[in-house]
Order: C-alpha cells, then sequence, then structure tokens
C-alpha cells in the first residue's frame, strides 16, 4: 500500500473498515510527485482492476496504480474526467459491514 512516509500522522478516521490505517500525511518525495497535492477520498472497492478500467472507460486517467508480484492489484489513485484525484483500495469481505 501507499507508504505515508517514515512518521506518518495517522488519524482514526482514516482506517479500513477493519480499522486498520490505509493512509496518513508524509514527506512528499520523488516516488510519489504525481499525487495531486490535496486530501483524496479513498474508496474501497470489491475489484481494485475492475475499478480502475471502469475509471478508464468513463475518461479518466491513472495516476498510480500499484500491483503486486503477480500482477495483482493492489490500489490505484485515479483522475476523474475533471481532474478531481481519488484513490481506491480493496474492500476486505471477511469483516465488511453487514458480514459476520
Amino acid at each position: 500500500m501507499l507508504s505515508p512516509g517514515e512518521d506518518p500522522l495517522w488519524r482514526e478516521d482514516l482506517m479500513n473498515n477493519l480499522g486498520t490505517p490505509i493512509i496518513g500525511l508524509g514527506a512528499r518525495n520523488a516516488e510519489h510527485a504525481d499525487l495531486a497535492i490535496q486530501w483524496m477520498p479513498h474508496i474501497q472497492v470489491a475489484d481494485v482492476a475492475v475499478s480502475v478500467q471502469r475509471g478508464l472507460d468513463l475518461g479518466g486517467n491513472v495516476l498510480m496504480h500499484a500491483k503486486d508480484d503477480d500482477g495483482t492489484s493492489q490500489w490505484a489513485v485515479l483522475l476523474d474526467p475533471n481532474g478531481a484525484a481519488f484513490g481506491i483500495i480493496p474492500q476486505f469481505r471477511e469483516s465488511a459491514p453487514g458480514k459476520s
């Protein structure tokens, strides 16, 4: 997942549905130079790759798309057709709201 740096400023409202911190604030560096300098909403989706493709089909652009060693999508940052940035992260189904 996207690294917030060595000393992240975690906030309780920046957690996934399991309560694990997923994003925070950190120093800007060359690796993340393409990211927008703004707060970005992060949307949990059932399938990151499918959601990235859907964003492209609707006229968006991909800024970053992280995949693991076998090519499975892990997360992405997209721009909507108007240029607003947002992140896509996977939902953890085993503990999703309404699931036991």
